[in-house]
This record gives structure tokens, C-alpha cells and sequence, in this order.
């Protein structure tokens, strides 16, 4: 059973990822990027799952250009954890590519796929299936 924390502060996106995940793992939740790096500090965890589009504890959203740094945030506090983006900013390749850069193991599109979505957390989990 893997630890997966999933940051995000969209209701059905995140409901939709805890049912796909909850059943076989731990799934753990921040609604803000200000509560993902607290949380990476303080768990051990096997993969995270976010959108690059978080408010700060604030309220305040990145403006998409600067999102993706919050992958770099997330790299320098933990730099063995697995981290797959999951945003509707992964259609712009510079941004994939950025956020690949930047310390992302995988860029998913948000609400694309759900069979490659669970293929590819399979992949990065390590497993065969979820």
C-alpha cells in the first residue's frame, strides 16, 4: 500500500482521484500548496499527485506562467518522491516540459484518460495495477 498525497482544490478532481486510489493505498489530501509542503516535511510519502494551479494558504493562485515552479517547491523539500502533475496546464508543452525540468517524474492532463491515468500511477507506484 502506497502513501499518495494529492493536492488539489478542485471538489470533483479530487474526489475522482481518491476513489480511483483509495481503495489500494493511503490517500492523503491538501487543499493549498502551503499545506502539500507542510505535509511533505512532516509524511513519508510514495507519490504526489497535484495540480499546478493551487491557491497558497492565502487564496492566492499562481498566474500559469510561474504554477509550475511549485514542482521545484515540492523537488527541494523531498527529493526522492515520486511526482506526477496532474493539470489541465499539461496541454502546453513548454509547461510539460518545465515542469519535467523542474523535478516532475510525469505530466498528466487533467480529466484526460482515466486508463492512463492509472496506468501511469501504476508505472510510477511500481505496480501492475491498481
Amino acid at each position: 500500500m502506497a502513501t499518495i498525497l494529492i493536492i488539489e482544490d478542485h471538489e470533483t478532481a479530487l474526489g475522482l482521484c481518491k476513489i480511483m486510489l483509495g481503495e489500494n493505498h493511503q490517500v492523503l489530501e491538501a487543499r493549498n500548496s502551503d499545506e502539500a509542503l507542510k505535509m511533505l516535511k512532516e509524511t513519508r510519502l510514495d507519490l504526489i499527485i497535484t495540480d499546478l494551479l493551487v491557491p497558497n494558504s492565502g487564496g492566492f493562485f499562481p498566474t500559469h506562467d510561474n504554477a509550475v515552479e511549485f514542482v521545484a517547491s515540492l523537488r527541494t523539500t523531498n527529493n526522492t518522491v515520486k511526482i506526477a502533475v496532474y493539470s489541465v496546464l499539461c496541454y502546453e508543452p513548454k509547461l510539460q516540459k518545465k515542469a519535467i525540468a523542474l523535478g516532475a517524474d510525469v505530466c498528466l492532463i487533467k480529466m484526460g484518460s482515466m486508463e492512463i491515468f492509472k496506468q501511469t500511477i501504476n508505472n510510477l507506484l511500481g505496480l501492475d495495477q491498481i
